[in-house]
């Protein structure tokens, strides 16, 4: 009887402690940093993690051959080239978080700023101030149908009447029906599986597993699809019905048009703050150029409109006509390969030599 009583107490202590580990952010993360350092050194509880790309580590098939693609990014050193008269600002997300500063020209600095994070900036006069806005498709309607990254990037001593920046909700201070939804983390669910199943000695059966399903049924498992070609592996939101990360998702025009509203808000705000130019890119979804038998058109139908203000850096249209789309993507990321980043960082790199010669 005792014995049962200390197996469930435990159960109980195991289950409460995973439950916290699983909503707390901050602890998650320093969880996260630990769990990196014990992948980096080989031990049995470090994270697991393909080294082939995001998809094939989800869907634990990096044992196909055909999905496995390094990440080699290789970026020519230009950082001597022109006049050192532009600093750049660079609000963007996972696909450009590693191009240095020395891929550009005639930049004097170099701010990149993540989608998510909040700072703070004070623009040098002496200097053109150029913002791209980079967003990966998938995200696209997700943060701009609203103006909120005016509370993410904020410009030292300018406020604009107009357009306020959001004010920060007051944290709940009781349990209600909408306090108790603020108490769980929204991706509880993966963070519960990353804590209690993903780690270096479980690997290898989870890869028994995929292969057996990949090969008798071609399917790949949990949040990754195979394309229908068998070449690729998609992130199976980007092709689902109902999910506006999605490719093939139903668009309405009024969405459209509320997009670009937003972006010329946007843009109108930057302007008035300070930045000689503001620019927009959006990357497009590996499915929108690989497989775009569905594409929902949401890139043309935005920079072709015609009330839209802010110049595009439109690689969409690049990619679309490439005579080989399949090498501008990892087989098995959601991300480009350094052919696909290399078109992108020559659009910006042509944009940057023009705004400098302005500056003259």
């Amino acid at each position: 009887m005792l014995v049962k009583k200390i197996v469930a107490y435990l159960a109980v202590l195991t289950g409460t402690t995973a439950l916290v580990l699983a909503t707390s952010r901050t602890l998650s993360e320093q969880i996260e940093n630990c769990r990196s350092y014990a992948l980096n050194h080989d031990l049995w509880w470090g994270q697991q993690r393909g080294k082939w790309g995001d998809l094939t580590s989800m869907s634990y098939l990096d044992q196909v051959n055909k999905f496995c693609e390094p990440k080699s990014y290789d970026f020519k050193d230009l950082s001597n080239e022109g006049e050192k008269n532009i600093d750049l600002y660079l609000y963007g997300d996972s696909y450009v978080t590693e191009i240095p500063k020395g891929a550009f020209p005639c930049l004097d600095s170099f701010i990149f700023h993540f989608r998510y994070d909040t700072h703070e900036y004070t623009l040098n006069p002496a200097k053109r101030n150029i913002l791209i806005i980079e967003a990966s498709e998938r995200f696209v309607r997700e943060r701009f149908r609203t103006t909120g990254m005016l509370s993410n990037l904020k410009i030292d001593g300018y406020y604009d009447p107009l357009h306020p920046l959001e004010k920060k909700k007051p944290k709940a201070t009781a349990i209600t029906p909408s306090g108790f939804a603020t108490l769980f983390n929204p991706h509880i669910n993966q963070n519960l599986e990353y804590h209690l199943f993903n780690y270096n000695f479980l690997i290898y059966p989870r890869q028994l597993k995929a292969a057996l399903n990949f090969e008798l049924f071609n399917r790949a498992s949990g949040d990754v699809a195979i394309s229908d070609d068998g070449k690729y592996l998609f992130y199976k939101m980007t092709l689902a019905q109902g999910n506006i990360c999605s490719s093939y998702d139903r668009l309405a025009e009024k969405e459209v048009k509320t997009i670009v509203a937003s972006l010329d808000t946007i843009y109108d705000h930057y302007k008035q703050a300070g930045f000689a130019e503001v620019y927009f890119s959006v990357i497009p979804n590996p499915v929108s150029i690989l497989q775009p038998g569905w594409y929902n058109n949401l890139i043309p139908l935005i920079q072709n409109d015609p009330e839209l203000k802010v110049p595009f850096i439109d690689v969409y249209s690049l990619f679309k006509q490439h005579q080989q789309p399949a090498s501008l993507y990892r087989a098995g990321d959601t991300h480009w390969n350094n052919n696909g980043a290399q078109i992108w960082l020559q659009l910006v790199n042509e944009m940057l030599r023009k705004e400098s010669e302005k500056q003259k």
